[in-house]
């Protein structure tokens, strides 16, 4: 499931460091190296659109990519908000000779720096003392700070992977465990 986020993050920095405009053609996903094209389709409509990845998110354990409003438009999502896709990674872009696209995978989508976020929270003591606990037995937690919509959460994540798939490994574990909600995300 794909969603999009618009007017109320225009102007703010992404997790690249620009600021998010959204009439661009960029995306938001959870680990995804940022800067690489995706190519995505609505599976509900058939239309199609190519973003960059230039932001985190989105921090909600069913959504796979978030959309700026200028590729949600183009997808047909955003009077529903959100809709079912299927996303291609594509790879970074480079402009040939004769001015049409070309995509370079990176050397792995595997290797990189992971963690899986179990929580989130409101109230900051609460997102400490799960952090405390969960680095007990762990090894590592941190609690990272957002502001969403003018609301501020305590996102608390657990781990570092050097892998998506030894980041995926911990997430069943901890689905397992008491944390059903858990996803990877990377750690830029």
């Amino acid at each position: 499931m794909a969603s999009w986020y618009g007017e109320d993050f225009h102007g703010k920095l992404t997790s690249n460091g620009e600021t998010y405009d959204m009439h661009g053609l960029t995306a938001a996903h959870k680990t995804l190296p940022l800067g690489v094209f995706v190519r995505a389709r609505n599976r509900s409509n058939g239309r199609e659109v190519v973003v960059r990845i230039n932001d985190r998110g989105p921090f909600v354990k069913e959504r796979i990519i978030d959309f700026s409003y200028a590729a949600a438009r183009q997808l047909g999502i955003t009077d529903g908000g959100i809709a079912p896709v299927r996303i291609e990674a594509l790879g970074y872009r480079r402009d040939t000779a004769t001015g049409t696209a070309a995509y370079r995978p990176p050397a792995s989508y595997d290797v990189g720096s992971y963690a899986v976020q179990v929580a989130a929270f409101t109230v900051p003591d609460n997102a400490r003392r799960l952090a405390v606990q969960l680095e007990k037995r762990y090894g590592d937690s941190s609690v990272q700070e957002a502001l969403v919509k003018g609301s501020r959460f305590f996102r608390v994540r657990v781990g570092r992977y050097g892998s998506l798939e030894k980041a995926e490994q911990a997430r069943r574990e901890l689905e397992r465990g008491s944390y059903p909600g858990s996803f990877v995300v990377a750690i830029d």
